[in-house]
């Protein structure tokens, strides 16, 4: 968020998402967390919002942030 707050990402627009947790956080009530600002992760162990439904919108959605999605090697 503008304001530094701590916000789920709403799956709208690529690259907005930048920072991963490893739990659930409610944003109503904690405005900050332990958060993963960079590194590589699997694809499927994500919680993606329902909008956010192709491999390619995932690796998308982190675009020029320190944190990237990969599906594993098939």
């Amino acid at each position: 968020a503008d304001n530094g707050e701590f916000k789920a990402w709403d799956g709208q627009e690529s690259g907005k998402a930048v920072y991963l947790t490893s739990h659930p956080v409610d944003t109503s009530k904690q405005k900050s967390a332990q958060c993963y600002k960079t590194g590589i992760f699997n694809i499927a162990a994500v919680n993606w919002p329902e909008s956010v439904d192709t491999d390619a919108k995932k690796c998308a959605a982190f675009a020029g942030s320190g944190v990237s999605v990969q599906p594993l090697a098939r």
